[in-house]
């Protein structure tokens, strides 16, 4: 009997890509200035983009004190315009993007790509307080450092949510300063800033032709958007924010401001419902203490004051909300009786979701 020949191993597009880092330039970044824009290249597949806000100033007469989200919403939003996706696939703050780049990994699969502490002096290098996030408040003259990465993957090793770029479509990243009134509370007190932002588009290559891809080429049947929203807090209590239940929802990332300030203390407790179904404990909630507790084991790192999430990607997409089925997604979150609300005292909420661009079936895109 003859033998039959083997079917050829496949494997996965991604193994087949590598990443190539495009600097976009820099440009003056303006407080309370217009819209800055960054038409990106039209190269490959879109994998991320690297943001750096830096630049000096100098703290006058007395010491700064941020408003609320500050000083991460210098940026106030990140807009990243394409066509054929129903929804942006960034639309948030510069704050809750921080958040979301404390818990995502997006250089290396087994390792976290997260800030780190200064190095000690065996391993001096004059880069590292330029890469490690910094904005001094002290008086005098200062030098400032904010990084963020805005990915468009789900993660390193799955890309699922790369925009096919190496084509005749234009995308573009606009970019939103704050005001310095938004930044601090007294803006006198920041004096003669000079800042500047610079952005490096990182895309993949596309596969070479012939290669024994899993499909037969890349998914681009998916979108990975992160978006934000906010609601003010009348008083104390039980408040309730609604989730639209919409394509498949991946993580959603809860900041608490009270008295303009991140505030976990006066969180009381907090659940999370998806239809009759609660998340990730019964209808009584659990203290904030435990929340705080799961979000740092699950994540790593325990994440800034005032900010939780409910990671529904933790094990992959076998703990994703597929909402086909899904009518009502509220989180209830409960202000302590005697907290202090203070000025602007609102609930931030982004939610990262998967984009079905094509629910009829699967496609292949260009590179």
């Amino acid at each position: 009997m003859a033998n039959q020949a083997q079917a050829p191993q496949l494997y996965p597009a991604r193994f087949f890509m590598r990443p190539i880092w495009v600097d976009l330039g820099t440009k003056v970044f303006t407080l309370g200035g217009g819209a800055i824009t960054f038409p990106l290249r039209a190269m490959g597949y879109l994998d991320m983009l690297i943001v750096h806000v830096f630049g000096t100033y100098t703290v006058a007469t007395a010491t700064l004190v941020f408003n609320q989200l500050q000083p991460y919403n210098i940026i106030a939003n990140f807009l990243v315009q394409t066509p054929g996706s129903p929804l942006p696939p960034i639309n948030a703050g510069g704050k809750s993007m921080h958040v979301w780049n404390l818990s995502l990994s997006d250089f290396a699969p087994f390792r976290w790509g997260t800030r780190f502490p200064a190095q000690g002096t065996l391993d001096a290098n004059a880069y590292h307080a330029g890469v490690v996030d910094q904005f001094p408040v002290a008086l005098g003259a200062q030098t400032m450092h904010l990084w963020w990465v805005l990915p468009f993957h789900l993660s390193q090793d799955d890309i699922r949510g790369t925009l096919p770029l190496g084509n005749s479509t234009i995308t573009n990243l606009v970019i939103t300063p704050a005001a310095t009134s938004d930044l601090v509370t007294v803006p006198a007190n920041f004096t003669v800033p000079s800042l500047s932002v610079d952005v490096v588009q990182v895309y993949m290559t596309p596969p070479p032709a012939g290669a024994p891809i899993i499909g037969g080429g890349v998914d681009t049947s998916y979108a990975v958007a992160y978006d934000e929203t906010y609601q003010a807090i009348p008083a104390v209590g039980l408040q309730k924010v609604t989730v639209v239940p919409n394509y498949t929802i991946l993580g959603i990332l809860h900041g608490l401001e009270l008295n303009n300030a991140d505030d976990s203390v006066d969180l009381a407790g907090s659940v999370l419902r998806v239809n009759s179904s609660y998340f990730p404990n019964d209808p009584a909630g659990v203290p904030t203490a435990m929340q705080d507790f799961r979000v740092a084991m699950e994540q790593g790192i325990p994440l800034p004051q005032g900010w939780f999430l409910y990671d529904f990607d933790v094990i992959g997409q076998a703990g994703w909300i597929h909402t086909e089925q899904v009518t009502e997604i509220e989180s209830d979150l409960t202000v302590a009786t005697g907290a202090v609300l203070g000025t602007n005292p609102r609930v931030y909420t982004s939610v990262r979701r998967l984009v079905d661009l094509n629910p009829a079936g699967g496609a292949v895109g260009a590179g």
